[in-house]
């Protein structure tokens, strides 16, 4: 966000206003790497970000005000897909050695991962691309054209085909859905691996949805700290 900066933002017909320290983040403090309490970094969307309710009540500042020997850094941002996720953790959360990085994933992150185009705000977002098993970042990509706009707006035939595709991934891990977020994980856990700062992730379940098993099944196969917050 822009540093230093206030604005409120209206939802769900309740007005909150929302203020950014210097570095861009919300917080009513800037996030100090000297702070000698244990430093907690989260990194995720709009539900670790807080969107809808007030600063404190927040999870990641509930989490700090349980016990004076902890402070919270938040870097999520609403709207964020598991590889701007990954890239907040890379360049912004990492740098400042937390004690732990917390990483909150719902099931639509996944989705923005494969899009290089945000169609209802816009503009651009950093994505990537597998090629030959590496990350590979995409150039930038021009706005959806005509045909993909309607297909994406109006076609039954085609909002079958992506949740075919989405289905796929979440039960039995394949497809681009699956694969492609599963190596910017592996590249999200590599980075804290090198800086010495242990990850947990945490699923976030969305009323109405299926349980994502592909991702337990994942955090199961490879050891990593994982809570699921639909068990």
């Amino acid at each position: 966000m822009r540093p230093n900066h206030s604005f409120v933002w209206t939802f769900d017909n309740q007005a909150l206003t929302n203020r950014s320290n210097s570095q861009g983040f919300r917080s009513n403090n800037d996030f100090d790497a000297g702070d000698r309490r244990f430093k907690l970094a989260f990194v995720g969307d709009s539900f670790t970000f807080g969107t809808g309710v007030a600063y404190d009540d927040s999870f990641p500042a509930l989490v700090e005000k349980a016990a004076p020997d902890r402070v919270s850094w938040n870097f999520a941002m609403p709207g964020f897909g598991v590889d701007q996720v990954w890239l907040s953790a890379r360049y912004q959360a990492l740098p400042l050695k937390p004690d732990l990085l917390v990483v909150g994933l719902i099931n639509a992150d996944f989705e923005r991962s494969l899009a290089p185009y945000r169609r209802l705000e816009g503009f651009a977002k950093p994505a990537f691309k597998l090629v030959n098993g590496r990350l590979t970042l995409r150039t930038a990509e021009s706005p959806p054209n005509v045909l993909m706009q309607y297909l994406d707006e109006s076609s039954r035939v085609w909002a079958v085909w992506q949740r075919a595709v989405r289905w796929v991934g979440i039960h039995y891990s394949r497809g681009e859905y699956w694969t492609l977020n599963q190596a910017i994980i592996d590249s999200l856990r590599e980075d804290c691996s090198k800086g010495g700062v242990p990850v947990l992730f945490v699923y976030i379940p969305i009323k109405g949805l299926q349980p994502f098993e592909a991702l337990p099944a994942y955090m199961r196969r490879t050891g990593a700290a994982y809570i699921d917050l639909t068990e």
